[in-house]
C-alpha cells in the first residue's frame, strides 16, 4: 500500500464527485480501495456519493455487500469523583 498525497488525494475525490452512477463509484471504489479503504475521508465521500443517488432498497443491499461497514464511534466521558475532597465546613459553611 502505497502512501496517497493531498494532490492525488483531492484527484480522487474529484473522480468520485464527477461519478454519475453507482457503478462508477464503485469502479472508483476499487480502484483505490488498496491505498484509501481505511480512510475515513474517503469512505465518508463514497457514502456521500451514493446518497446522493436516492437509492432503491435493492441497490442499497448492494453497495452495502461491497461497502465496508462505518467505524463505530464510542464518545467516552470521565468525570472524577471528587465528593471526598470538598470541605463542606469550609467551602459551604450554610
Amino acid at each position: 500500500m502505497q502512501e496517497v498525497t493531498l494532490i492525488q488525494f483531492s484527484q480522487v475525490i474529484g473522480e468520485l464527485e464527477k461519478a454519475a452512477d453507482i457503478d462508477e463509484v464503485h469502479a472508483s471504489w476499487e480502484k483505490h480501495k488498496p491505498d484509501l479503504g481505511d480512510d475515513p475521508d474517503y469512505l465518508k465521500a463514497v457514502r456521500d456519493k451514493l446518497s446522493s443517488f436516492k437509492l432503491s432498497e435493492r441497490q442499497t443491499a448492494e453497495c452495502i455487500n461491497w461497502l465496508p461497514n462505518p467505524a463505530q464511534s464510542l464518545n467516552i466521558i470521565i468525570v472524577p469523583d471528587l465528593c471526598g475532597r470538598i470541605n463542606n465546613t469550609v467551602n459551604n459553611p450554610g
